[in-house]
């Protein structure tokens, strides 16, 4: 195994721990520091941060003078730009987890995701997957590159849970942040490789996992041990079903792949309007009882439920079934608009930067 595989299996490690993580705290509720889940986060964090530290000693002590030529310096160290940012990322990760520790033992059990200690928890593990990336492109291990983009895909869906649920996709916050965080990822893929269908195999990967996840996760057993118990659940809490991105990341290899050109507003319109086509009715889908079911897990809740209207930890009602917010309007949907556009304007300059990256 390659340093760049075993910083691969790192990205996975952090991720889908994080995935299992949000399962147990919504099936179980008590934490510490050392589940199971969190465990499998820090592995992944010194899996993948260990390689670029050897990469960084390497170049610096036993590389040649072209070598360091071609490498970032800092501090008086050498290394890859990759490499660096898997060890900063990792080592972001890690004192976050400690600064999260206190985070609970303060302020006791989060209520979402997004606290100062999760923000930086979430940096870190961006910034491990961005190093990974870059190696791999560096490197030219494009198939590596695709599963990395893949995981980045599931990391930012992952972040993105609390405005995810089937409930809030006819609304416009979920359409606003999810043009603001999937397209920099898909355009990028697609722009810096010369591989066909990259962003689309990039998207099938965090399709995968994602369902992969939502289905493995009911299959083990979990009893609630923090009161309020609104749903007496047993088992794991599977997560959601993934977003579709597949359409969009087609039309987006189709349009932003070298040597094509487009126009970057026409880009994040495209993939609005595809994105919309194909989870509109999908969320209406995951709301109806043709979703009940293990392949779909819909009205899958956990013990101490949150709505978006109804407050912290209501009994399980009729809220379930029907979407929260009201469909966006005009200038929420230019947001939405502004939002794509920007976002594929990143992922060009992103992914012409990766296609010429040699250090």
């Amino acid at each position: 195994m390659t340093t760049l595989d075993q910083a691969a299996a790192g990205c996975a490690g952090i991720t889908l721990g994080l995935l299992w993580d949000i399962s147990w705290h919504a099936s179980v509720g008590r934490d510490t520091v050392w589940t199971p889940a969190h465990l499998t986060i820090y592995a992944g964090a010194l899996l993948a941060g260990l390689p670029g530290a050897w990469e960084v000693l390497r170049a610096t002590f036993a590389g040649t003078a072209a070598e360091r030529g071609r490498s970032v310096a800092i501090w008086g160290m050498h290394g890859p730009l990759g490499a660096w940012l898997q060890v900063w990322g990792s080592a972001a990760l890690l004192t976050a987890a400690g600064f999260d520790a206190w985070w609970h033992g303060a302020y006791g059990l989060d209520l979402g995701i997004l606290t100062p200690a999760h923000t930086a928890l979430a940096t870190g593990m961006i910034a491990v997957h961005a190093g990974a990336l870059c190696t791999a492109r560096r490197q030219g291990r494009e198939r590596v590159f695709v599963f990395l983009a893949g995981m980045l895909l599931l990391l930012l869906a992952t972040l993105l849970i609390e405005v995810s649920y089937p409930n809030r996709q006819h609304g416009a916050v979920f359409y606003q942040l999810s043009c603001a965080a999937y397209p920099v990822v898909l355009v990028a893929t697609a722009r810096a490789l010369d591989v066909r269908w990259a962003a689309t195999r990039a998207a099938a990967v965090y399709t995968g996992l994602a369902l992969a996840m939502l289905w493995v996760l009911p299959l083990f057993p979990a009893q609630p041990r923090l009161a309020p118990i609104f749903n007496a659940i047993d088992h794991m809490w599977p997560g959601l079903f993934p977003v579709m991105l597949i359409v969009p990341a087609a039309a987006v290899d189709a349009l932003a792949g070298r040597p094509a050109r487009i126009s970057v507003p026409l880009l994040g319109a495209i993939f609005l309007v595809l994105f919309l086509a194909v989870q509109w009715p999908l969320a209406g889908l995951l709301l109806s009882p043709a979703a009940r079911n293990p392949f779909f897990a819909g009205d899958q809740w956990y013990f101490g439920v949150t709505s978006h209207q109804e407050g912290i930890f209501p009994r399980l009602g009729e809220w379930r079934h029907r979407f929260w917010d009201a469909p966006p309007g005009a200038g929420q949907v230019a947001l939405a608009l502004a939002a794509a556009t920007l976002s594929s304007a990143a992922g060009l300059t992103l992914g012409g930067f990766l296609s010429r990256l040699k250090r």
